[in-house]
C-alpha cells in the first residue's frame, strides 16, 4: 500500500484496517514530558508506574500505539505537559492494525514480513531496520524512496506482562 506513495503524510498514525473499531485501551495516562512528533512512530511501553512512555531501543514489550496525533495540530509534535492534571490518550493494541512510521535506514522489499526493534533518535521513533533483538514490530510494507515502513505489533511481544 505505501510502496506507491510519492509524498510523506504530515502525521503518521494507524493505516487500517478500515471499517472496524480496533482493540484499544482508553484513557491511558501519558508520562509527563514525553514528546510525540507528528512524523514519528508512537509506540508506547509501561514505564513502571501507571504511565505509558515512548518505547525505544531495548524495550521488550509494547503496550501499543498512542493516539496522540492532532492533539495540538502541530506538525512538530506534542509534548505531554508536566502538570498536576493527568493527560490521557487511547492506545491501540490490535494485532490486525497497521501503522506508518519512519525507518532508521534504507528499506527494501527484502525486509517485508520480518520483525525488528525500535530506536529513538532526536525524539523521533524509528523502526530499527538493522536490529533484531527485541523484535517488537513486524514490517508489512516499505517505501524505499520515502524511507517509510508499514508495521504491525508483534503478537508474541504484546501480552506478556502479568498483574504481579
Amino acid at each position: 500500500m505505501i510502496s506507491t506513495w510519492t509524498k510523506k503524510p504530515l502525521n503518521y498514525g494507524m493505516l487500517g484496517p478500515s471499517g472496524y473499531a480496533p482493540l484499544s485501551i482508553p484513557n491511558m495516562l501519558l508520562k509527563p514530558a514525553e514528546v510525540f512528533h507528528a512524523q514519528s512512530g508512537k509506540f508506547v511501553k509501561f514505564d513502571g508506574t501507571d504511565d505509558v512512555a515512548v518505547a525505544g531501543s531495548g524495550d521488550t514489550q509494547l503496550v501499543g500505539w498512542a493516539d496522540v496525533q492532532g492533539v495540538t495540530g502541530s506538525v512538530d509534535g506534542y509534548t505531554v505537559p508536566a502538570s498536576t492534571k493527568p493527560h490521557r490518550c487511547e492506545v491501540f493494541r490490535d494485532i490486525n492494525a497497521r501503522f506508518l512510521m519512519p525507518a532508521d535506514a534504507a528499506v527494501t522489499d527484502a525486509v517485508k514480513g520480518l520483525t525488528c526493534d525500535l530506536i529513538v533518535t532526536s525524539e523521533i521513533q524509528y523502526a530499527d531496520i538493522g536490529e533484531s533483538n527485541e523484535d517488537v514490530i513486524i514490517i508489512l510494507d516499505t517505501n524505499a524512496s520515502l524511507q517509510l515502513v508499514e508495521v504491525a505489533l508483534s503478537p508474541i511481544k504484546l501480552y506478556t506482562a502479568g498483574v504481579v
